[in-house]
């Protein structure tokens, strides 16, 4: 086409494109899409911490500004407020049982208080500068914080003193992790950019330090007491503990700092957040990215249910976004491939399948009811038709009482047959 022909332009090229091809989505993917937003709450200040209770209901809490909010019914209802404090709460967890929980902040002191109630039961008082993380031992008489301090206090909640003040960071402390093979043995996070292994029952200097090379923010051991991820900049890094500290692996899939850490219930699944607005989900077997989940606001604090039924992320905006899993919605087949247990498989397969004997009695019970009343509707019309002496009444009278007491006898006998040879079924699948 020459140039005078366009009217001196040029005309686009039009380059033939492939259609596009749907990938299928990973039985993993399918489990995780399932998580939709069951409560958006905005806060007063920015989400600082997320810690979900371990016991049911499995009831949340978060830290902003100067108040420890509860949060039950996966978000949807504000049990309790608490705010006994008078500067920014960075830092609260539950006690193992759930009845107690631990909050510090800019205050220096360390809280106790009642779920229940909210009422404070102790003041721990030995941090100089703002504490940053607090988490109860497994015994429940005991807790560990860290602070800007760079100290580590092991403390006595019944006492209300401190036991051990462990001393080794050389900046801001601002993770702990516990060790769920070993309750004496924690690990605490720097800014210093190492990882520093502390058993309290020696005491005095740490037993193990690693380098991550950036200021670390958040760590975790994983179930067995033999591996730890530790998190700082962008960079998630993974240890072995048993091996003397050896680095097994390094990984950078976040863009910006990762700012927490946290495992699902079965310890199959490694979660972190970060300040890029993304969440996401590894295999804690080949620690490869399995899912990811994109937020309005960088991320500062995230948590998931011992269950595996809820998330709660809180943002730096003051935002609370809690996706939960609406489990009467999921049919079968995707409950089961989401599952990674045998025993959760079973029992998701009791509940939400219906044996076929069941839909056949339902099917049975609909025409009988129909025959009953098409049966009651043409007797009637024979009565109002029949001459009114008494033999037409008796026998009219008599086919409708026959033809209810038949549908009667047969609804309750294939109503108990059913009833009983289902929940046979169902126990036999659990």
């Amino acid at each position: 086409m020459d140039w005078e022909e366009t009217g001196g332009a040029y005309k686009r090229l039009e380059l033939p494109r492939k259609p596009k091809t749907l990938e299928s989505a990973t039985p993993e993917q399918k489990y995780w899409r399932r998580f939709k937003t069951s409560a958006v709450t905005k806060a007063y200040a920015a989400v600082h911490c997320v810690a979900f209770s371990p016991t049911s209901p499995f009831d949340f809490l978060t830290t902003n500004s100067t108040r420890v909010q509860i949060y039950g019914n996966k978000g949807k209802t504000l049990k309790r407020t608490i705010s006994r404090f008078k500067d920014v709460v960075y830092t609260a967890s539950f006690r193992g049982d759930g009845r107690l929980l631990v909050a510090g902040g800019e205050e220096k002191d360390l809280k106790v208080f009642d779920t229940g109630t909210g009422t404070m039961l102790r003041m721990l008082k030995g941090h100089s500068r703002a504490v940053h993380t607090c988490h109860f031992s497994d015994d429940k008489v005991h807790l560990m914080s860290g602070g800007d301090d760079a100290t580590v206090r092991f403390w006595d909640v019944s006492a209300g003193d401190a036991t051990l003040t462990l001393e080794g960071h050389t900046d801001h402390v601002r993770c702990l992790a516990s060790n769920p093979a070993s309750p004496d043995v924690w690990a605490s996070g720097s800014y210093d950019h190492t990882v520093r292994l502390w058993d309290v029952r020696t005491g005095g200097a740490s037993v193990m330090s690693v380098n991550h090379g950036q200021p670390v923010q958040a760590a975790l051991i994983l179930p067995g007491g033999g591996v730890m991820v530790t998190a700082g900049g962008n960079t998630m890094c993974v240890w072995d503990l048993l091996g003397g500290g050896r680095l097994l692996q390094t990984m950078c899939n976040h863009s910006k700092p990762i700012t927490c850490l946290a495992m699902d219930g079965e310890g199959g699944r490694l979660l972190s957040g970060s300040l890029d607005h993304h969440l996401k989900v590894y295999d804690v077997q080949e620690y490869k990215v399995r899912f990811s989940m994109d937020y309005t606001q960088p991320i500062l604090a995230m948590g998931i249910s011992p269950d595996r039924n809820t998330i709660a992320v809180g943002m730096a905006d003051g935002l609370l976004n809690v996706r939960s899993r609406p489990l009467k919605d999921v049919t079968p087949e995707q409950l089961i491939k989401g599952c990674t247990s045998e025993k959760e498989k079973k029992i998701s397969y009791s509940q939400t399948h219906i044996h076929p004997y069941m839909c056949t009695y339902f099917e049975i019970d609909v025409h009988m009811h129909v025959y009953m009343h098409t049966c009651i509707h043409i007797n009637i019309q024979t009565y109002k038709h029949t001459n009114m002496h008494k033999q037409t009444h008796e026998r009219t009278y008599n086919q409708i009482y026959r033809h209810t007491y038949i549908h009667t006898y047969i609804h309750t006998y294939i109503y108990t047959y059913i009833y009983i040879y289902t929940n046979i079924y169902s126990y036999s699948h659990t």
